[in-house]
């Protein structure tokens, strides 16, 4: 039990750290702004089975196709 304690903990800190970068403003209109924006690095862990759409929700965080899915594709 103490691994899923765990694993918990670590799924909220990763909602709090998706929560504040969606809260993430970038002002368009600010030329200072608009060229420049600071990095944020998250680590993230997906635990699952073979084929059970870990890549296709960490694609679905992101925006965009980063990593590969499907059944012939090793993840």
């Amino acid at each position: 039990m103490k691994a899923i304690d765990e694993l918990v903990q670590l799924l909220g800190s990763f909602l709090q750290g998706v929560v504040l970068l969606a809260d993430e403003d970038v002002d368009k209109n600010s030329s200072s702004n608009s060229s420049h924006r600071g990095s944020t690095f998250l680590n993230v862990v997906a635990l699952g089975n073979v084929g059970a759409g870990k890549s296709a929700v960490l694609n679905s965080l992101i925006g965009h196709p980063v990593l590969l899915t499907g059944e012939n594709d090793a993840s």
